[in-house]
């Protein structure tokens, strides 16, 4: 799930150029890492009130060369987006954006009956809905820390799908979020 946003993140919408693409459809992502394919499918998926499989993921600014990276785990960087596709993250990011997307790529103009994460809604927690935990981010000096002023949530389908947002004791700031579509 995480994925998603990653994917995302890093299009025409924030390099000041309409690009239109999608995804890792846009060009100039520079994969470093031979063991790890991104968009692939993941091995191990967690099950409805079983097992949850987690993906930590950082993508930060190396203050030298400009380039934004990926990191999965705690060391296994993955790649970067090199410094020159960006004209508007020169001197680091104003607002930073969790969260998943469903895309409707059909010509209709009708909503997408696809679920999120395993299709429940969010108030129904661990184990049923998917989430993001312990969501920082890094500092001017290279030091995690959480976010820190105006937080919000939204939702363009809440019959659809919702978010929860809260404060755990061992998570932080995290947010369950998911729907049946």
């Amino acid at each position: 799930m995480v994925m998603t946003i990653l994917d995302t993140l890093f299009t025409g919408q924030m390099t000041g150029i309409d690009t239109g693409c999608y995804n890792f459809d846009c060009p100039g992502f520079v994969p470093i890492n031979q063991h790890f394919a991104v968009g692939a499918a993941a091995q191990s998926v967690s099950t409805l009130d079983g097992r949850q499989e987690q993906f930590p993921a950082t993508i930060w600014m190396d203050p030298h060369s400009g380039h934004w990276w990926l990191k999965f785990s705690t060391n296994l960087a993955i790649g970067y987006w090199p410094s020159t596709l960006f004209t508007h993250l020169q001197n680091g990011a104003t607002e930073v954006q969790w969260g998943e997307e469903i895309a409707n790529k059909k010509d209709q103009p009708q909503h997408t009956t696809t679920k999120m994460g395993r299709g429940n809604f969010a108030q129904e927690g661990w184990r049923k809905a998917s989430y993001f935990r312990n969501l920082e981010i890094i500092d001017e000096g290279e030091i995690t820390r959480p976010p820190f002023g105006t937080v919000y949530t939204y939702m363009s389908h809440e019959s659809c799908y919702n978010i929860k947002p809260g404060i755990h004791n061992v998570w932080g700031l995290c947010f369950y979020y998911c729907g049946p579509g």
